[in-house]
């Protein structure tokens, strides 16, 4: 019994980070978002040629990140309430069987968009940084 509090409990702290990590980088991608915006009001940002491709490609993907984390946060919704009705005994025999296989599939979709919304905002912080640096090297250096 002792080992099964440790996995419930462990297993809390699992989900309550996860949701951390998730909100944290969708408020991060929206805030990047804003600073994109900012910098494209800015009358002395003028990026040029490639400075120009890469400042496109990172609105495109902050806006990428920022649909990915929100379909991770309904997908993860979506599971918690499969989960629920499960564990309350909604279904028996083979209808349970297969909702418990969708849950563990809505589980894993969950985590692939985690890491979907992580990589494509990492992308997107690179691709804004590189435009900054080609933009303004000269004042940098």
């Amino acid at each position: 019994m002792a080992n099964g509090g440790k996995f419930v409990r462990w297993q809390t702290t699992q989900i309550t980070q996860f949701g951390f990590v998730l909100n944290l980088v969708l408020s991060f991608a929206v805030a990047g978002l804003g600073l994109w915006v900012s910098l494209l009001r800015d009358a002395g940002f003028q990026p040029h040629c490639w400075a120009k491709c890469l400042f496109s490609f990172s609105a495109l993907s902050l806006i990428f990140s920022i649909g990915t984390g929100i379909l991770c946060s309904l997908n993860r919704l979506w599971d918690f309430r499969l989960t629920k009705d499960i564990a309350r005994g909604k279904w028996e025999g083979a209808e349970r069987a297969a909702k418990t296989i969708e849950s563990d599939r809505l589980g894993d979709r969950t985590w692939l968009l985690l890491y979907l919304e992580v990589s494509t905002f990492v992308l997107a912080t690179l691709l804004l940084m590189a435009t900054l640096i080609i933009v303004y090297w000269s004042k940098l250096f």
